[in-house]
């Protein structure tokens, strides 16, 4: 099987003087755009967003001020755990903790 190429347009178009497409030439162009976009709706379904897991090599490592927050809260939650104080697993469960504790004594 030999592969023809496409033949360079014979007539060029009045208004702008580009090659005028033939029929085919054209028909061709819509195949390939609409198996384009059937490509990228493929993938675009089947992406697993947001990723399931992040490589150890990927991981940016932290800023300076990343480093001393964390270094912070560490220091926080040690001397809460020596004091006897619970201590929550996020502080968003403290917060919703003390909303709690609020409502009950109101």
């Amino acid at each position: 099987m030999s592969r023809r190429k496409m033949s360079a347009p014979s007539a060029l178009c009045p208004t702008c003087r580009r090659g005028a497409l033939s029929p085919a030439q054209k028909l061709i162009r819509v195949k390939v755009a609409a198996q384009r976009a059937l490509l990228a709706k493929i993938i675009s379904e089947t992406r697993v967003w947001p990723p399931r897991y992040m490589r150890y090599e990927e991981v940016p490592p932290p800023t300076a001020q990343e480093r001393e927050r964390f270094r912070l809260r560490l220091l926080d939650l040690v001397d809460r755990i020596e004091a006897g104080e619970d201590v929550p697993d996020h502080c968003d469960v403290a917060a919703a903790r003390e909303r709690m504790r609020g409502e009950g004594t109101a």
